[in-house]
């Protein structure tokens, strides 16, 4: 076994001491940070998150999921619990953001199968500047997924003022503190009832705006390095 291992969050670390034999003080959690000059609340908000909505399509308050379209993302489900929401509040739609492949096919058509074409817009590949816009002006950012070694777009969202709704699974918890609404990401019901009680309670998802950028401002690439340095220099010791 290595002298010393990384992992980006207690769960993950917690995960790989069940699986190996290695020394428990031989791992350490350090957490991720981000880059808070490029992931802040968006200083025009209300100008140029219009103009980027018109751009895109998106008309009015929208649920935004940026992730790749690996399984573990829970787009599916998080699709089919957003036709239950469309049906029942007005004028939302769901913004999907983020790299595609061709596997991609079997959300698209899970969308046109339940027929909320109209409600969903897929955003493909976004840059810096339109991520911080469609986060800051989300009425949420839902991440229901199934296993997370950290989740560093939790982050970035409650950075920008996106009240989050996220599973209540691995380190997602770790991450998000009391600044998130929590879902069972297996239980599409689950996940619908994360959506209305943020969408349906302009108060608590102002609550969670404010709790979410509070908690992120204590997550930075500085004190991650400065852990990582202490774990080097424990080592040599």
């Amino acid at each position: 076994f290595a002298d010393l291992t990384f992992t980006p969050s207690e769960s993950e670390r917690q995960h790989m001491l069940e699986r190996t034999k290695v020394d428990p003080s031989r791992v350490i959690a350090v957490h991720h940070g981000i880059d808070h000059s490029r992931f802040r609340p968006p200083e025009d908000l209300s100008s140029a998150g219009d103009e980027l909505r018109r751009r895109l399509g998106i008309d009015g308050r929208y649920v935004f999921f940026t992730a790749n379209d690996q399984h573990k993302k829970n787009a599916e489900r998080l699709v089919t619990a957003f036709a239950q929401v469309a049906g029942e509040v007005d004028g939302v739609t769901l913004a999907l953001a983020g790299w595609h492949t061709p596997r991609f096919q079997r959300v698209l058509d899970l969308i046109a199968s339940l027929g909320i074409s109209d409600r969903v817009r897929v955003l493909g590949h976004v840059g810096d500047v339109e991520l911080q816009l469609l986060y800051g002006s989300a009425s949420a950012f839902a991440l229901p997924s199934l296993h997370e070694s950290f989740g560093i777009a939790l982050l970035e969202a409650m950075a920008c003022g996106a009240p989050v709704v996220t599973a209540n699974l691995y380190s997602l918890p770790e991450v998000c503190g009391d600044a998130a609404e929590y879902v069972d990401p297996y239980d599409v019901a689950s996940i619908a009832a994360g959506l209305r009680r943020v969408l349906d309670d302009p108060a608590a998802a102002e609550e969670l705006r404010a709790l979410g950028h509070e908690r992120a401002t204590g997550f930075t690439w500085r004190k991650a390095a400065q852990a990582h340095l202490d774990g080097y220099e424990r080592m040599v010791a």
